[in-house]
């Protein structure tokens, strides 16, 4: 009897740890002042009223490797409408951040944030790598991304302008 109550209290404490801890869709966005890798302080609040695409990543992570060009040609496509990408790195290693941008081959025109000490997502409660979080213009998440497939573009491609239509 007592083994089936401990399983109880794990599956219990498991399915309140997933649904009542993470960042859910419909709520306010959670704000955080973060560094830039050019060194500047940027407040995620600042960017209220324009659509966000909020991701987490990390240099390890090989969906993130498939994901960030993908999110390079994102916001070309939609920065002159009000939409701007927060990258946010998880990496301990600065080197780390720096061989995985120069790895691309291109200049990455968005915002990347460094985030060694994990505050950020530790904040998002995340669960997988790379996450990304749709906030539409009145600070509201509107979707949450767990991983990257190519199937995801075309998903980000119906989400981005809908959003950027909205008032």
């Amino acid at each position: 009897m007592k083994i089936y109550r401990s399983i109880f209290f794990l599956l219990l404490f498991l399915m309140l740890h997933k649904n009542g801890f993470s960042q859910e869709t419909g709520k306010p966005f959670l704000d955080f002042t973060a560094v830039t890798t050019a060194g500047q302080q940027m407040k995620l609040t600042d960017l209220t009223g324009k659509v966000i695409f909020l991701d987490f990543w990390a240099s390890w992570c090989k969906p993130c490797k498939e994901e960030f060009p993908y999110l390079i040609k994102l916001y070309s496509d939609y920065k002159d409408s009000g939409f701007v990408v927060v990258a946010v790195n998880v990496d301990t290693d600065r080197d780390k951040l720096d061989k995985f941008i120069n790895n691309l081959g291109t200049d990455v025109p968005f915002t990347v944030v460094i985030d060694k000490e994990g505050k950020i997502p530790d904040l998002y409660k995340l669960d997988a790598m790379p996450t990304s979080f749709v906030i539409d213009k009145k600070g509201i998440i509107r979707y949450r991304h767990t991983g990257f497939e190519l199937s995801d573009k075309e998903t980000y491609s119906k989400e981005i302008p809908e959003l950027l239509n909205q008032n």
